[in-house]
C-alpha cells in the first residue's frame, strides 16, 4: 500500500468518526429569540441564542460581524447559565441588531458548537428565523397634500351671555371660599400626611411581598421572576432615573452606565435581570432552591447600588450658649 493510500484512508476514518459524533449529539437543542415586535426600519431589537444542553459543556457561540448579510449587529452579550431540574443546562447569548429595508428578512444559517467534557465536539445549527420589518410611511402617505386652510367659525351671538354668566359663578365660588376660609371651625385643621416612601423602602417592601406570596412552592416561576425584574426596574427609575421598565435589560445595562452607580453593583443587577429574562422568554423550568435565592441577590444588589445618605447636619448650639452665659 502506498503512502498516499495509507493518509487517505487515515482521513476518510476521522472524517467518518467526526460525522458520527455530530449525529450522535446527546440532547443538545438551540433555538433563536426575539425580543421587540412590531419593528420598523431602523429600530434596534435582540435576538438570542438559547442553547440547552447536559451538565459539564461548553457552548462556544459564533461571534457575528457587524454587517450580517444585511443584519446590523450592534453588540453580543452572553447571558448566564442556568441549570434546570434535570440537570440539564442552558447557555444563551443576545445580540443587539437592526435592519434598514422593510419586508421579511431570514437569519442566514449559522452554527453552535458544543464541547463535551471529554473534549468531543458536536454542531447544531440554528433553525433560520423571519424578522419582520415594517415600514415607517404608511399607505397613501406616498403623495404631497396641501395644507387645509383653517375653517371661519361663526361666534355664536349668545357668546357674551355665556362668559358672563360663568364670570358670576366664579364670583360666586370665590366669595363662598372666603366665608368658609373665614368662619370655619378650629377643629378644620389640615390633616398629617404620611411620610413618603424612598425608592430603597420601597423595593425592600416589595421583594417582602414576593417571599411571601410563595410562588415558587405552587409552580408559579414565571410570575415570581417577573416580580423581581419588575422590582428592581422600579429601583432603578425611582433612584437613578433609569427608565429601566421600558427598556430591555440590554438597553438598561447601556443606561446604567451613565448612571451615578458601582460598575459591580451595576453588573450584578444585570445579571439578575437577565436570569429572570431567560426564566420570562423561555419555556425553562429553573430550580426552587436557586429560585428562592433570586430574591435575596436582588436584595443585595439593590442594597450595594443604594447611594450612600448625607451625613447629618450638626447642630448649632450657640444660641444655648450665649443664653447659659
Amino acid at each position: 500500500m502506498s503512502l498516499f493510500a495509507f493518509a487517505a484512508g487515515v482521513a476518510s476514518v476521522i472524517a467518518l468518526s467526526a460525522s458520527t459524533a455530530l449525529a450522535q449529539s446527546p440532547n443538545l437543542d438551540v433555538t433563536w429569540a426575539l425580543d421587540g415586535y412590531d419593528l420598523t426600519v431602523g429600530d434596534p431589537f435582540y435576538l438570542t441564542i438559547t442553547a440547552n444542553h447536559p451538565d459539564g459543556y461548553h457552548v462556544i457561540f459564533p461571534d457575528l460581524p457587524e454587517d450580517w448579510e444585511g443584519f446590523e449587529v450592534r453588540g453580543q452579550t452572553p447571558v448566564p447559565t442556568v441549570t434546570q431540574p434535570d440537570r440539564t443546562q442552558t447557555s444563551a447569548q443576545t445580540y443587539e441588531m437592526a435592519l434598514f429595508l422593510p419586508g421579511d428578512h431570514q437569519t442566514p444559517e449559522i452554527p453552535v458548537t458544543f464541547r463535551a467534557p471529554d473534549g468531543q465536539l458536536f454542531e447544531e445549527e440554528v433553525p433560520q428565523r423571519i424578522i419582520q420589518i415594517n415600514s415607517i410611511l404608511q399607505d397613501g402617505d406616498e403623495e404631497l397634500r396641501d395644507i387645509r386652510p383653517q375653517s371661519d367659525i361663526a361666534v355664536p351671538s349668545l357668546l357674551p351671555w355665556g362668559v358672563g354668566g360663568l364670570a358670576a359663578l366664579v364670583l360666586l365660588a370665590l366669595a363662598t371660599f372666603l366665608l368658609w376660609r373665614r368662619f370655619r371651625p378650629e377643629s378644620a385643621l389640615p390633616m398629617a400626611t404620611a411620610p413618603v416612601r424612598t425608592p430603597f423602602e420601597v423595593a425592600m417592601a416589595q421583594l417582602d411581598h414576593i417571599e411571601a406570596l410563595d410562588l415558587v412552592a405552587q409552580g408559579r416561576f414565571k410570575e415570581h421572576f417577573t416580580l423581581i425584574s419588575e422590582t428592581i426596574r422600579a429601583y432603578l427609575l425611582g433612584e437613578f432615573d433609569v427608565p429601566a421598565p421600558d427598556l430591555t435589560t440590554t438597553e438598561a445595562s447601556i443606561a446604567l452606565r451613565s448612571a451615578d452607580v458601582s460598575t459591580v453593583a451595576a453588573l450584578e443587577a444585570v445579571a439578575i435581570l437577565q436570569s429572570c429574562d431567560i426564566v420570562k422568554f423561555t419555556k425553562l423550568t429553573p430550580q426552587a432552591g436557586p429560585s428562592l435565592e433570586a430574591v435575596n441577590k436582588a436584595r443585595v444588589a439593590i442594597e450595594e447600588m443604594r447611594p450612600t445618605p448625607p451625613p447629618p447636619e450638626p447642630l448649632d448650639l450657640e444660641p444655648a450658649k450665649a443664653a447659659s452665659a
